[in-house]
C-alpha cells in the first residue's frame, strides 16, 4: 500500500521534531512536539510513511504508529559513516527523497 505523505521523525527523550513531505525533496510542514502532542498528531492523521532512526524508543513508537495504519521504516544508525553537516531533520528529509526514488 502506497502512502503519498512521508513524515520524518527525530526521536528524543521529551521533544520530537517532525518534517512532513508530500512530494520528494520538499518539506511542507515542520513541528516540535512533546510526547503527548506527537501521539495526538499521528492518531489524527491519515496513514503515511514514517521514517525514524532506530533507537531505544523507535520500536515503541513504530508499534504504536502501525496500530494507527502508518507504514513505519526504521533507519539503522551507523557511526562508521562520515557525519553530514545538517541537523537530524534535514538529514531525514534527504533520506525521504532517496527512498521515494527507489
Amino acid at each position: 500500500m502506497e502512502h503519498p505523505t512521508t513524515i520524518a521523525v527525530d526521536l528524543a527523550k521529551s521533544v520530537f521534531e517532525i518534517a512532513v513531505s508530500k512530494e520528494p525533496g520538499r518539506v511542507c510542514q515542520r513541528k516540535r512536539l512533546t510526547r503527548g502532542q506527537m501521539a495526538a498528531f499521528f492518531a489524527n492523521r491519515p496513514p503515511a510513511t514514517v521514517l525514524m532512526e532506530a533507537c531505544g524508543t523507535a520500536h515503541y513508537w513504530g508499534r504504536l504508529l502501525r496500530g494507527w495504519g502508518h507504514r513505519v521504516l526504521l533507519l539503522p544508525a551507523n557511526p562508521a559513516y562520515e557525519p553530514i553537516e545538517a541537523d537530524d531533520i534535514q538529514i531525514l528529509g534527504r533520506v525521504v527523497t532517496v527512498l521515494r526514488r527507489i
